[in-house]
Protein backbone atom coordinates (compact mmCIF):
# COMPACT_ATOMS: atom_id res chain seq x y z
CA UNK A 1 0.00 0.00 0.00
CA UNK A 2 3.01 2.42 0.63
CA UNK A 3 4.67 1.89 -2.34
CA UNK A 4 1.16 2.43 -4.20
CA UNK A 5 0.77 5.66 -2.82
CA UNK A 6 4.72 6.51 -3.62
CA UNK A 7 3.72 6.18 -7.04
CA UNK A 8 0.71 7.98 -7.18
CA UNK A 9 2.67 10.60 -5.51
CA UNK A 10 5.62 10.34 -8.17
CA UNK A 11 2.92 10.52 -10.93
CA UNK A 12 1.06 13.05 -9.96
CA UNK A 13 4.57 15.55 -9.12
CA UNK A 14 5.42 14.57 -13.10
CA UNK A 15 2.30 16.28 -14.10
CA UNK A 16 2.63 19.11 -12.71
CA UNK A 17 5.96 19.09 -14.05
CA UNK A 18 5.36 18.75 -17.28
CA UNK A 19 2.42 21.37 -17.32
CA UNK A 20 4.39 23.84 -16.02
CA UNK A 21 7.10 23.06 -18.53
CA UNK A 22 4.47 22.80 -21.63
CA UNK A 23 3.34 26.70 -20.20
CA UNK A 24 7.06 27.56 -20.08
CA UNK A 25 7.45 26.42 -23.56
CA UNK A 26 3.85 28.20 -24.58
CA UNK A 27 5.55 31.22 -23.74
CA UNK A 28 8.53 30.99 -24.85
CA UNK A 29 6.99 30.53 -28.43
CA UNK A 30 4.40 33.16 -28.37
CA UNK A 31 7.45 35.80 -27.37
CA UNK A 32 9.37 34.20 -30.17
CA UNK A 33 6.47 34.38 -32.47
CA UNK A 34 5.27 38.28 -31.15
CA UNK A 35 2.56 37.15 -29.99
CA UNK A 36 2.26 39.98 -27.89
CA UNK A 37 1.61 42.30 -30.28
CA UNK A 38 1.99 46.48 -29.91
CA UNK A 39 -1.90 46.79 -31.32
CA UNK A 40 -4.43 47.73 -29.02
CA UNK A 41 -7.23 46.41 -31.19
CA UNK A 42 -5.95 43.32 -30.94
CA UNK A 43 -5.31 43.26 -27.11
CA UNK A 44 -7.49 45.67 -24.99
CA UNK A 45 -5.20 45.08 -21.94
CA UNK A 46 -1.74 45.23 -24.04
CA UNK A 47 0.90 46.84 -21.64
CA UNK A 48 2.99 48.44 -25.00
CA UNK A 49 4.72 51.29 -24.45
CA UNK A 50 2.54 54.60 -24.19
CA UNK A 51 4.56 57.36 -25.90
CA UNK A 52 3.87 61.27 -24.90
CA UNK A 53 3.14 63.26 -27.58
CA UNK A 54 3.78 67.17 -28.07
CA UNK A 55 2.60 69.60 -30.58
CA UNK A 56 3.84 72.61 -31.84
CA UNK A 57 1.29 74.81 -33.40
CA UNK A 58 1.64 78.03 -35.76
CA UNK A 59 0.06 79.27 -38.46
CA UNK A 60 0.46 79.89 -42.06
CA UNK A 61 1.10 83.66 -42.30
CA UNK A 62 -1.28 85.61 -44.52
CA UNK A 63 1.93 87.85 -46.12
CA UNK A 64 3.36 87.00 -49.78
CA UNK A 65 6.66 85.61 -47.89
CA UNK A 66 4.65 82.88 -46.13
CA UNK A 67 6.42 83.22 -43.08
CA UNK A 68 5.27 81.11 -40.15
CA UNK A 69 3.76 82.67 -37.32
CA UNK A 70 3.04 81.30 -33.59
CA UNK A 71 0.04 80.33 -32.76
CA UNK A 72 -1.95 82.71 -30.81
CA UNK A 73 -3.16 81.98 -27.12
CA UNK A 74 -6.39 81.65 -25.33
CA UNK A 75 -7.73 79.09 -28.02
CA UNK A 76 -8.54 75.70 -27.85
CA UNK A 77 -7.46 73.15 -30.40
CA UNK A 78 -8.69 69.06 -31.07
CA UNK A 79 -6.02 67.01 -32.61
CA UNK A 80 -7.18 63.73 -33.87
CA UNK A 81 -4.65 60.67 -34.30
CA UNK A 82 -5.65 57.48 -36.52
CA UNK A 83 -3.72 54.35 -37.09
CA UNK A 84 -3.21 52.74 -39.76
CA UNK A 85 -6.21 51.03 -39.98
CA UNK A 86 -8.14 54.11 -40.07
CA UNK A 87 -9.58 54.14 -36.56
CA UNK A 88 -9.23 56.81 -33.78
CA UNK A 89 -6.43 55.71 -31.17
CA UNK A 90 -5.78 59.34 -29.96
CA UNK A 91 -5.02 58.00 -25.63
CA UNK A 92 -6.79 60.92 -24.27
CA UNK A 93 -9.32 63.87 -24.56
CA UNK A 94 -8.11 65.26 -27.63
CA UNK A 95 -8.60 69.11 -26.65
CA UNK A 96 -6.08 71.28 -26.25
CA UNK A 97 -5.84 74.95 -25.40
CA UNK A 98 -2.76 77.73 -26.01
CA UNK A 99 -2.06 78.98 -22.90
CA UNK A 100 1.10 81.22 -24.60
CA UNK A 101 1.51 81.86 -28.30
CA UNK A 102 3.08 79.07 -30.19
CA UNK A 103 2.50 76.45 -27.08
CA UNK A 104 -0.57 73.95 -26.96
CA UNK A 105 -1.15 71.98 -23.21
CA UNK A 106 -3.64 69.38 -23.00
CA UNK A 107 -7.11 69.98 -20.74
CA UNK A 108 -6.56 66.49 -19.39
CA UNK A 109 -3.73 63.83 -20.13
CA UNK A 110 -1.47 64.38 -22.85
CA UNK A 111 -2.36 62.41 -25.75
CA UNK A 112 -0.15 59.03 -25.61
CA UNK A 113 0.33 56.46 -28.05
CA UNK A 114 2.13 53.10 -28.95
CA UNK A 115 4.44 52.84 -31.53
CA UNK A 116 3.21 52.99 -34.93
CA UNK A 117 2.18 55.26 -38.25
CA UNK A 118 -0.50 58.33 -37.74
CA UNK A 119 -2.23 60.43 -39.17
CA UNK A 120 -3.15 63.61 -36.79
CA UNK A 121 -5.87 66.16 -37.61
CA UNK A 122 -6.44 69.52 -35.65
CA UNK A 123 -8.88 71.59 -35.89
CA UNK A 124 -9.45 75.33 -34.20
CA UNK A 125 -12.12 78.17 -34.47
CA UNK A 126 -8.91 80.23 -33.36
CA UNK A 127 -10.79 81.40 -30.01
CA UNK A 128 -11.16 79.99 -26.77
CA UNK A 129 -13.87 78.09 -27.60
CA UNK A 130 -14.56 74.61 -28.93
CA UNK A 131 -15.01 73.61 -32.45
CA UNK A 132 -18.22 71.72 -33.76
CA UNK A 133 -18.06 68.55 -33.08
CA UNK A 134 -17.37 65.22 -35.58
CA UNK A 135 -19.42 62.50 -36.22
CA UNK A 136 -17.95 60.07 -38.64
CA UNK A 137 -15.67 62.57 -39.65
CA UNK A 138 -18.06 64.77 -40.48
CA UNK A 139 -19.45 68.46 -38.53
CA UNK A 140 -22.43 70.56 -38.90
CA UNK A 141 -23.62 73.01 -37.49
CA UNK A 142 -20.95 75.71 -38.72
CA UNK A 143 -21.37 79.44 -37.97
CA UNK A 144 -19.98 82.36 -40.18
CA UNK A 145 -17.80 85.27 -38.63
CA UNK A 146 -16.05 82.08 -37.42
CA UNK A 147 -11.88 81.87 -38.43
CA UNK A 148 -12.03 77.64 -39.28
CA UNK A 149 -8.58 76.25 -38.88
CA UNK A 150 -7.23 73.18 -39.83
CA UNK A 151 -4.11 70.68 -40.39
CA UNK A 152 -3.76 67.41 -42.15
CA UNK A 153 -0.74 65.77 -41.45
CA UNK A 154 0.17 61.79 -42.67
CA UNK A 155 2.29 58.75 -42.13
CA UNK A 156 3.90 60.17 -38.91
CA UNK A 157 5.89 57.82 -37.00
CA UNK A 158 5.72 57.69 -33.48
CA UNK A 159 8.18 55.08 -31.80
CA UNK A 160 9.61 57.05 -28.66
CA UNK A 161 8.31 59.16 -25.91
CA UNK A 162 8.25 62.85 -26.42
CA UNK A 163 7.83 63.17 -30.30
CA UNK A 164 6.84 66.73 -31.08
CA UNK A 165 4.56 66.84 -34.18
CA UNK A 166 4.16 70.15 -35.55
CA UNK A 167 0.80 71.42 -36.36
CA UNK A 168 0.86 74.38 -39.37
CA UNK A 169 -3.08 75.73 -39.51
CA UNK A 170 -4.77 76.71 -42.59
CA UNK A 171 -7.61 79.02 -43.07
CA UNK A 172 -10.53 76.51 -44.55
CA UNK A 173 -13.71 79.36 -44.26
CA UNK A 174 -14.01 82.21 -46.89
CA UNK A 175 -13.03 85.60 -46.84
CA UNK A 176 -13.99 88.75 -48.15
CA UNK A 177 -11.59 91.98 -48.19
CA UNK A 178 -13.29 95.28 -49.54
CA UNK A 179 -10.41 97.84 -50.21
CA UNK A 180 -11.97 101.87 -50.81
CA UNK A 181 -9.22 103.51 -52.76
CA UNK A 182 -9.34 107.01 -52.91
CA UNK A 183 -9.81 108.93 -56.55
CA UNK A 184 -11.54 112.11 -54.92
CA UNK A 185 -8.12 114.10 -53.56
CA UNK A 186 -10.33 117.30 -52.65
CA UNK A 187 -12.79 115.58 -50.03
CA UNK A 188 -11.74 111.53 -49.66
CA UNK A 189 -12.70 108.99 -47.86
CA UNK A 190 -10.78 109.41 -44.09
CA UNK A 191 -12.53 106.36 -42.52
CA UNK A 192 -15.21 103.85 -42.12
CA UNK A 193 -17.52 103.42 -39.17
CA UNK A 194 -19.33 100.61 -39.96
CA UNK A 195 -19.17 97.74 -42.67
CA UNK A 196 -22.01 95.00 -43.52
CA UNK A 197 -22.06 92.20 -46.36
CA UNK A 198 -25.00 89.64 -46.65
CA UNK A 199 -24.39 86.01 -44.88
CA UNK A 200 -24.55 83.08 -46.61
CA UNK A 201 -27.37 80.93 -45.44
CA UNK A 202 -26.28 77.56 -43.70
CA UNK A 203 -28.04 74.32 -43.32
CA UNK A 204 -26.94 70.95 -42.85
CA UNK A 205 -25.65 70.31 -46.19
CA UNK A 206 -22.60 72.98 -45.06
CA UNK A 207 -20.52 70.71 -43.64
CA UNK A 208 -16.44 70.64 -42.97
CA UNK A 209 -14.80 67.17 -43.74
CA UNK A 210 -11.95 66.35 -40.84
CA UNK A 211 -9.79 64.66 -43.22
CA UNK A 212 -9.51 67.05 -46.14
CA UNK A 213 -10.13 70.49 -44.39
CA UNK A 214 -12.82 71.41 -46.67
CA UNK A 215 -16.48 73.05 -45.98
CA UNK A 216 -19.14 72.20 -48.75
CA UNK A 217 -20.58 75.52 -49.32
CA UNK A 218 -23.97 77.29 -49.15
CA UNK A 219 -26.28 77.84 -51.34
CA UNK A 220 -28.25 80.89 -50.56
CA UNK A 221 -27.83 84.05 -48.74
CA UNK A 222 -29.50 84.66 -45.70
CA UNK A 223 -31.37 88.00 -45.11
CA UNK A 224 -29.19 89.37 -42.42
CA UNK A 225 -25.37 91.11 -42.70
CA UNK A 226 -22.43 89.66 -40.91
CA UNK A 227 -20.63 92.69 -39.11
CA UNK A 228 -17.39 93.28 -41.08
CA UNK A 229 -14.07 93.92 -39.44
CA UNK A 230 -12.55 97.94 -40.27
CA UNK A 231 -8.51 97.75 -40.86
CA UNK A 232 -8.13 101.90 -42.08
CA UNK A 233 -9.99 101.60 -45.11
CA UNK A 234 -9.76 97.84 -45.54
CA UNK A 235 -12.66 95.82 -44.78
CA UNK A 236 -12.80 92.18 -44.42
CA UNK A 237 -15.41 89.07 -43.60
CA UNK A 238 -14.94 85.79 -42.47
CA UNK A 239 -18.22 83.12 -43.63
CA UNK A 240 -19.05 80.03 -44.92
CA UNK A 241 -18.32 79.32 -48.80
CA UNK A 242 -21.08 79.59 -50.57
CA UNK A 243 -21.73 79.01 -54.60
CA UNK A 244 -24.71 80.69 -56.67
CA UNK A 245 -24.97 81.20 -60.29
CA UNK A 246 -25.43 84.95 -60.96
CA UNK A 247 -25.49 85.93 -57.28
CA UNK A 248 -24.94 89.18 -55.77
CA UNK A 249 -23.50 89.62 -52.52
CA UNK A 250 -24.74 93.32 -51.38
CA UNK A 251 -21.95 95.13 -49.37
CA UNK A 252 -22.63 98.01 -47.29
CA UNK A 253 -19.92 100.33 -45.67
CA UNK A 254 -20.66 103.74 -43.73
CA UNK A 255 -17.74 106.20 -44.74
CA UNK A 256 -16.61 109.76 -43.46
CA UNK A 257 -15.43 112.21 -45.69
CA UNK A 258 -12.34 114.69 -45.36
CA UNK A 259 -15.07 117.33 -44.76
CA UNK A 260 -16.91 115.82 -42.00
CA UNK A 261 -19.45 114.20 -44.10
CA UNK A 262 -21.00 110.63 -43.67
CA UNK A 263 -22.37 108.80 -46.29
CA UNK A 264 -23.29 105.25 -47.18
CA UNK A 265 -21.11 103.02 -49.80
CA UNK A 266 -23.59 100.39 -50.92
CA UNK A 267 -22.84 98.42 -53.93
CA UNK A 268 -23.47 94.84 -55.33
CA UNK A 269 -20.40 92.03 -55.58
CA UNK A 270 -21.19 89.82 -58.45
CA UNK A 271 -20.22 86.32 -57.65
CA UNK A 272 -17.08 84.40 -58.71
CA UNK A 273 -18.13 82.35 -61.75
CA UNK A 274 -17.13 78.87 -59.04
CA UNK A 275 -18.44 80.69 -56.31
CA UNK A 276 -16.96 81.46 -52.75
CA UNK A 277 -14.16 78.47 -52.00
CA UNK A 278 -13.32 77.23 -48.96
CA UNK A 279 -9.77 78.47 -47.97
CA UNK A 280 -9.90 81.29 -50.55
CA UNK A 281 -9.79 85.17 -49.68
CA UNK A 282 -11.21 87.31 -52.75
CA UNK A 283 -9.89 90.71 -52.52
CA UNK A 284 -11.69 93.56 -54.49
CA UNK A 285 -11.45 97.33 -54.43
CA UNK A 286 -13.71 99.84 -54.57
CA UNK A 287 -13.00 103.19 -55.81
CA UNK A 288 -14.70 106.17 -54.57
CA UNK A 289 -14.63 109.83 -56.29
CA UNK A 290 -17.31 112.81 -56.11
CA UNK A 291 -19.48 111.06 -58.25
CA UNK A 292 -19.29 107.48 -58.78
CA UNK A 293 -18.47 104.49 -56.78
CA UNK A 294 -16.30 101.81 -59.18
CA UNK A 295 -15.90 98.21 -57.73
CA UNK A 296 -13.20 96.21 -59.18
CA UNK A 297 -13.10 92.46 -59.95
CA UNK A 298 -11.65 90.53 -57.01
CA UNK A 299 -8.28 89.04 -57.02
CA UNK A 300 -8.67 85.42 -55.82
CA UNK A 301 -5.99 83.95 -53.86
CA UNK A 302 -5.40 80.78 -51.49
CA UNK A 303 -6.19 82.66 -48.26
CA UNK A 304 -2.61 82.23 -46.99
CA UNK A 305 -1.29 84.84 -50.02
CA UNK A 306 -3.19 87.58 -48.55
CA UNK A 307 -1.55 90.81 -47.78
CA UNK A 308 -4.24 92.63 -46.03
CA UNK A 309 -6.07 90.88 -43.16
CA UNK A 310 -8.64 91.09 -39.94
CA UNK A 311 -5.46 89.24 -37.52
CA UNK A 312 -2.81 90.71 -38.64
CA UNK A 313 -1.42 92.24 -35.05
CA UNK A 314 -2.74 88.72 -33.79
CA UNK A 315 -0.41 86.57 -36.11
CA UNK A 316 2.76 88.20 -35.49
Amino acid sequence: MKNDMNIKTSLAGSRTFILLLGLMMLLFACVDNKFIIDDYRRIPNSKATKNVVYFLPRIESKFATRTLSPFPAYCKVKIFAFNAYGTQRSISSPVYRSLEPGTLSPSQTPMTLINGTYDFYAVSLKEDSLPPTFTDNIAIGLENNKDYLWCGISDQMIDQNGTTIPITFNHVATQIVVNIVNQDTLNPVTSIHDAWVTNPQITNDVTWDLTTGVISPADTLSSTGGLMQINGLTTSYIMVPIVMKNGKLPYLAVVTLQEGETMSCNVDIPFPEDGYLSGRSYNYDLYFNADSIILVDAEVDAWNDVTVSTDIESDN
